[in-house]
């Protein structure tokens, strides 16, 4: 779902990548494990919420889970829905290490903005 949000369509040349590299993982009896999220969340989405600190990214999460459960749940039985959570709030609203790059000055002057005593929290 490149621009974020299942309504504003949805990428077949990608859900045929992976059913493809679904399907030869399987054809060589390798058990696909599949991560819904990987540090990927669309640049519309870091936009209009500020990735994970409003609530609303949630409902998008879900169509984007349903989007692939539907696509490929037929095959895949295993699923991680966050990859290193913990690193998500503290790398990424904490430290500023690692996207979006948010932190207060206090903790790294090249943040571009953040709160790092709340933001981790409200994304966590």
């Amino acid at each position: 779902i490149p621009r974020g949000k299942r309504s504003r369509g949805v990428n077949k040349d990608g859900i045929k990548y992976y059913s493809d590299l679904i399907d030869a993982l399987l054809e060589r009896n390798i058990t696909p494990f599949v991560t819904i999220f990987h540090w990927d969340l669309p640049q519309t989405l870091q936009d209009e919420y500020e990735g994970f600190l409003d609530r609303e990214i949630i409902k998008d999460f879900k169509d984007y889970a349903d989007l692939c459960f539907e696509e490929f749940g037929d095959r895949v039985k295993h699923w991680i829905t966050i990859n290193q959570l913990y690193t998500v709030p503290t790398r990424g609203y904490a430290l500023g290490t690692d996207a979006p790059g948010r932190c207060s000055p206090w903790v790294d002057k090249k943040c571009y903005g953040g709160d790092s005593a709340t933001e981790p929290y409200i994304v966590a």
